[in-house]
């Protein structure tokens, strides 16, 4: 069973699919902050020309909502426990830290 946030889980399904030469893995918050860098990145890795400079642009940003409420130390600390052997798994599949 595959649950959302498990991305060590679901990398390692992908690769059980696909050489890991034909995936390519990125950070959305790089696409955010460097989008002509990353785009130029994924255009080189489908072996195509660059697109040419297209700088930042944001669609269908979600708007900041207030929950009512905040998470405790508590609900922070077992989701860390919860979530650390995923993230130990994704690190050493990908080499990216989160």
């Amino acid at each position: 069973m595959s649950f959302r946030g498990f991305y060590g889980e679901q990398i390692a399904r992908a690769l059980t699919l696909f050489p890991r030469e034909q995936i390519l893995l990125l950070r959305s918050e790089d696409l955010k902050h460097q989008p002509d860098e990353l785009l130029n990145l994924v255009n080189g890795f489908l072996e195509i020309p660059p697109p040419g400079k297209r700088g930042r642009r944001f669609v269908h940003v979600g708007r900041e909502m207030d929950y009512g409420s905040r998470l405790s130390e508590d609900d922070v600390a077992f989701l860390r426990e919860v979530f650390a052997s995923d993230q130990e798994r994704l690190k050493s599949l990908t080499g990216l830290h989160f």
